[in-house]
């Protein structure tokens, strides 16, 4: 879609790829099976009453809200999040009263600096998320963190169950590792010495 607001009036499935840059809001409930794609470039898809289940890929920066209050049950039953998009970073928010990631889910975070949004992704939820699925965290090519640094890659209020723990690493330096803290209000990946 190009720049501007858009509404559909009808129950809609995505089974190519939306690119959305301002807002569009579906009215009519909205499915997306595993071969649909949603990117967001700074952009907001607002899902009215009826809607359906979102598998596939979400890609922000932006905001996925369920329109007109209630929560979505399932979030993401099967799919894949990326926060940041396919090559930058950012934050991806989801405006529901209580969401849930699926066990086959899976949230894609980039982390090639401290600051959320412009150095490393993060997944915000407004309300309550319960989390599940998988998660792969990737370090960009050239950043060294130091030891005992902290980045808030899920913000929530509050956060419940955990990502299961065989979560990835991919771009680690060597001789480090990294942690997953659970707190209350989200996840926190620490990066410790591997002797």
């Amino acid at each position: 879609m190009g720049k501007g607001n858009a509404r559909l009036t009808f129950a809609m499935t995505n089974r190519g790829t939306i690119e959305i840059t301002d807002t569009l809001t579906v009215d009519g409930g909205m499915t997306q099976p595993l071969e649909g794609v949603i990117r967001l470039n700074g952009g907001a898809l607002i899902l009215g009453g009826g809607r359906g289940a979102l598998s596939g890929q979400i890609h922000g920066p932006g905001l996925v809200s369920q329109g007109g209050g209630g929560g979505f049950e399932e979030f993401m039953s099967n799919g894949q999040l990326s926060p940041g998009g396919t090559s930058g970073h950012g934050i991806l928010t989801l405006d529901a009263t209580s969401m849930g990631l699926g066990a086959d889910s899976r949230l894609i975070v980039r982390i090639g600096g401290v600051e959320p949004g412009t150095q490393h992704d993060q997944l915000r939820a407004t309300e309550a998320l319960r989390l599940g699925g998988n998660l792969r965290v990737e370090f960009v090519s050239g950043f060294a963190p130091a030891i005992g640094q902290k980045f808030l890659i899920v913000s929530a209020s509050p956060r419940v169950l955990t990502f299961r723990n065989d979560f990835e690493v991919i771009g680690l330096p060597a001789r480090l590792k990294v942690r997953l803290i659970y707190v209350s209000n989200g996840v926190e990946v620490e990066v410790l010495a591997d002797p």
